[in-house]
């Protein structure tokens, strides 16, 4: 063995001890006792071995899964389990509205997931520097699990739009295990009509964005933006602004989220709610609950 080559073969195997002795994602964020898996070491030449390549992403893949099941596997009291109400559904849908209108009538506390106040809670922004939770959906996935798991009440908890629906088949198959453990899991939906669902979600986003806005010229966008397939030319003359980029990629994803089938599987409970207050629809919730809980006795 030449010079060159011992020293390339130290270099591995320094490498490898040392990927081998950083704490897992887990152990940082969870504080819990992992099995450490070790990192292999990135390739640098033009051309790595394929083999290695495929070694790497197998110990990735494997470490990613057990992350996800040490999160949703965490123990919660049962009372919690059985008599907290889990709001989940697609943009404009109602969730803090009707969320807030529960916890005023059950005297239980409401916890949104899209709160700044919850997210800073979990020191969101910290997990950019691990590498087990760079990616967005990562990160939703784990706020949900964290919070969910560290409630210590019955509670109603108000789901962001996406926090409920993963593209990821494995991450959803996890959140599906977390929340079929809660008993009560309402999907709030303007109709059972799709087409119709989606027209009331984006009437409400943009009224949401009018109201939110003093300016009159963004009350036209907002209002533009609404009836935007048939518009598209007037929009485009519309201009570039904060406020229609906003209002068209919130639209866009609520189709997304109105097409998967995510909170369909999710839910215990659909509760359709076009033309009914925020108050009527939580107490036809409770109603509902009620309902179900005489007919198990």
């Amino acid at each position: 063995m030449n010079r060159d080559s011992f020293r390339a073969l130290e270099q591995y195997q320094s490498t490898a001890a040392n990927a081998d002795k950083r704490p897992t994602g887990v152990e940082r964020m969870l504080g819990g006792v992992a099995a450490r898996t070790p990192q292999l070491p990135k390739q640098n030449s033009v051309n790595p071995d394929v083999d290695q390549v495929d070694d790497y992403d197998k110990v990735n893949h494997e470490r990613r899964r057990e992350l996800m099941e040490e999160l949703v596997s965490q123990p919660i009291d049962r009372a919690v389990l059985d008599d907290s109400i889990l709001l989940i559904g697609p943009m404009g849908a109602g969730k803090s509205s009707v969320g807030n209108d529960l916890a005023n009538m059950t005297h239980r506390q409401c916890i949104s997931l899209d709160s700044p106040d919850v997210q800073d809670s979990y020191d969101l922004d910290k997990l950019e520097q691990d590498p087990d939770y760079r990616d967005f959906k990562d990160k939703e996935f784990y706020l949900t699990a964290r919070v969910l798991s560290d409630l210590d009440r019955p509670s109603i908890v108000d789901f962001g739009a996406g926090h409920s629906v993963y593209e990821d088949e494995a991450m959803f198959d996890q959140m599906k295990r977390l929340i079929s453990r809660f008993k009560n899991v309402v999907l709030l939906m303007p109709s059972a009509d799709k087409e119709v669902s989606l027209r009331v979600l984006n009437q409400h986003l943009a009224d949401r964005l009018a109201k939110s806005t003093k300016q009159n010229d963004n009350q036209s966008v907002a209002r533009l933006a609404l009836s935007r397939l048939l518009t598209a030319r007037r929009l485009r003359r519309q201009g570039e602004s904060a406020e229609y980029k906003q209002l068209t990629r919130e639209m866009h994803d609520n189709e997304h989220f109105v097409d998967m089938p995510c909170n369909e599987e999710l839910a215990t409970q659909i509760q359709y709610t076009d033309g009914w207050t925020p108050d009527q629809i939580a107490r036809g919730i409770l109603a509902s609950i009620e309902a179900r809980s005489v007919e198990q006795m």
